[in-house]
This record gives C-alpha cells, sequence and structure tokens, in this order.
C-alpha cells in the first residue's frame, strides 16, 4: 500500500537523526493522564517523550502533548499526517491498550487488529515498541467475579458489555505480541493474570502538588467528625451502589461529613483532597491513580485489596474495607499517623516516576 511506504521511507530518513535524539511517543488513550505522566518522567531524565491523546470529548480531563479529536481520525489524510509525524519526529512507541493509532492497512476501526497492523508497521519503519495495559481495558471481568467475593464486575450489567467485548479482543492479541517479542508492560498488578510474564510500570504522578495539600492542609486539623471523599468515575465499577448510601447515612448522623463531588481535572484534585481527610475507594482489590494520590496529600485510604494481586509486589499502605464492614470502619474511624507516613513513602518508592522511566528506558531505548 502506498501510504504504508510513504510512513516507511519518511521513518528510515529520520533514523540517523533520531538515533542520535531518540525520542519516545506514548499513546493514544492517555489513560488517566499516564502517557503525559509517563512522557514528562522520561524527559525529567533527559530523554525526550511526548503523549498523544484520540479525544472523544471537548471536556478534557488530561491533557496530552499532542491531541486529535475522534472526528477527525476517522479521516485517512488526519491518520496518514499522524503516522507520518511519528515516522518522522520518535524512534520508539509505547502504544497504550492495544488501541491503534493510524490504521492504514484495513480499515479505520479502532480496534486490537488494527493496533496489531500499526505495530508491524512501526516496528517495519525501525521503531522500537511496546505495549501497555491499565486495567479494564485487558482485564478478565468474568474472572474477577469469580476470585473477588466484592468484585463490582459481579452485577455490572449491561453497562459492562461493550468493555468485555473489548478487553477479550484485546486478550486475544496476546499470542501474537508475545511471537513478535513486543514488551508488554501492565499497571495494575491484578492484570498478571492476564499477562503473566509483563513488567508492572508503576502510575508516574507529579508527586509535588499533593505533598503541598499535605504539608499546608494536613488531614484531621479540625475539631469536626472525619472529611470522608468518594469519587467514582464509573458507578459499575466503583461500587457506589453500596458506598454512597453509606456515607449518606453517617453524614446524616454527624458522623462523618461526606465531601461531595463530581469528577475534576487532574489539575483541581489536589485542591478537593484538601478538604478532605479520608478517601473511600472502590471494591476492585486494587488501588489506582486516585488512592495513590491521596496517599500522597496524606489522606488515610479505605479501600479492599486483594491478595493473590499484590503477591508479586509490595501492598501499598491502606485501610481494609468490604461492603459488610465499611460502615462500622467509618463510625470507629481515628487518625492513623503511621498509615498516612507509610503512605508517603509507598508513593515515593515507587510512583514518582523514577521506577517507570528506568523501565520505559530499558525496553524503548537503543542499548549502548
Amino acid at each position: 500500500m502506498r501510504a504504508m511506504r510513504e510512513v516507511v521511507a519518511v521513518a528510515k530518513s529520520a533514523r540517523r537523526n533520531l538515533s542520535a535524539n531518540p525520542q519516545i511517543f506514548i499513546g493514544p488513550t492517555n489513560s488517566a493522564g499516564q502517557a503525559s505522566s509517563w512522557a514528562s518522567a522520561l524527559t525529567s531524565t533527559g530523554v525526550s517523550a511526548k503523549s498523544m491523546r484520540i479525544v472523544n470529548a471537548d471536556e478534557e480531563f488530561f491533557r496530552a502533548d499532542i491531541s486529535l479529536a475522534r472526528l477527525d481520525w476517522v479521516k485517512f489524510s488526519s491518520r496518514l499526517k499522524l503516522a507520518n509525524q511519528i515516522g518522522a519526529e520518535f524512534s520508539a512507541v509505547l502504544l497504550e491498550s492495544i488501541r491503534p493509532l493510524f490504521a492504514l492497512k484495513v480499515d479505520r476501526s479502532f480496534n486490537a487488529v488494527n493496533a496489531i497492523q500499526d505495530l508491524k508497521l512501526l516496528k517495519r519503519a525501525g521503531k522500537k515498541i511496546a505495549v501497555v495495559f491499565h486495567g479494564s481495558d485487558i482485564r478478565d471481568m468474568d474472572y474477577h467475579a469469580s476470585v473477588n467475593p466484592f468484585s463490582p464486575y459481579r452485577n455490572a450489567g449491561s453497562d459492562a458489555d461493550a468493555v468485555k467485548v473489548r478487553s477479550a479482543e484485546a486478550r486475544s492479541v496476546i499470542p501474537a505480541l508475545r511471537r513478535a517479542k513486543v514488551p508488554i508492560f501492565i499497571t495494575t498488578p491484578d492484570l498478571f493474570h492476564e499477562v503473566p510474564d509483563a513488567t508492572w510500570l508503576p502510575l508516574s504522578i507529579n508527586l509535588e502538588p499533593y505533598f503541598k495539600v499535605a504539608e499546608e492542609f494536613p488531614a484531621f486539623a479540625h475539631n469536626a467528625p472525619p472529611r470522608v471523599l468518594y469519587l467514582p468515575s464509573k458507578s459499575w465499577v466503583k461500587s457506589a451502589e453500596i458506598i454512597e448510601p453509606i456515607l449518606r447515612k453517617l453524614d446524616g448522623e454527624g458522623v462523618i461529613q461526606w465531601v461531595r463531588s463530581e469528577r475534576v481535572s487532574n489539575d483541581a484534585l489536589p485542591k478537593l483532597l484538601s478538604t478532605c481527610d479520608v478517601l473511600v475507594d472502590q471494591f476492585i482489590g486494587i488501588v489506582g491513580a486516585l488512592p495513590i494520590e491521596a496517599m500522597a496529600a496524606g489522606r488515610m485510604v479505605l479501600t479492599h485489596l486483594e491478595e493473590w494481586a499484590y503477591e508479586k509486589i509490595a501492598k501499598p499502605p491502606v485501610t481494609e474495607i468490604t461492603p459488610e464492614s465499611l460502615e462500622r470502619v467509618l463510625r470507629e474511624l481515628k487518625i492513623d499517623s503511621e498509615q498516612i507516613s507509610a503512605g508517603t513513602a509507598y508513593v515515593t518508592k515507587w510512583h514518582d516516576g523514577t521506577m517507570s522511566s528506568k523501565l520505559l528506558r530499558e525496553k524503548l531505548l537503543p542499548k549502548k
């Protein structure tokens, strides 16, 4: 196909310059802002990197270096332009969630089959390539529901059907990635079940705004009931139907102060966390970006962790809850200074970007 030959030619003409000045491309989902965070972490170590997001809506919670509206992406000319840009400017690509970047060969479907074709083209163009999965993009929801008695996937209903289809499609291409020796990263440790030979890529967080919150607005520094934040994104994943009635009840009794909030941008999150003492998170069995940010802000985190998910990596310091124990834990809640200190140490060790950038450099930069 002429367009694909054009991309390869562009990439080959840029190869000498890119060998001397490698640059890493991360996209196209920027899930939880991680593409941008990893790019920033890499840049801080002297490795040029940029993030990219194909935008679905006008409102964006996480900014990327490169944004492309979905309505523009469906145009072949836009996808060819993006392919040539990657060919000319980047020496390596970290592909998120096995979602396609340009889909030049078959059609414009946003699926894993086209993503595999993109990876083949990138490899043919001489690019280093790797893939990263974030969670529900590959998670086997049925397995999760079978091993976690509190799994939100047990009652996800039809809302989760499309996600199930996409995650099953992603799992189906893992053998092809292995045959091609494409490095695979995961950001949540329960995904070792789906990809046992993957490498854990810790979430990278800009910790300074959260450390500032911990210093200037310490948790529990008031003579009032604990302020409790619960911030669902997808209600069927976050178990809102279990958590919110308990918060409403205890807030009405004056046992806690329920900090109600809609989802906010990443820039506004430190300010929101400054208004609470405690974060109640989901029952999915692992921690994502929000609990890590809450720990960095010096907040106590109440959540459920699955032991099997943390067999290969360190468990974060949280207060364990279940749907049955949440009300009791909140009624008995007191400041746990040791947990708060341990949370600060945990996020500093694993989630300041140092470990993530090291792993990405090892897989995506030329060997010296």
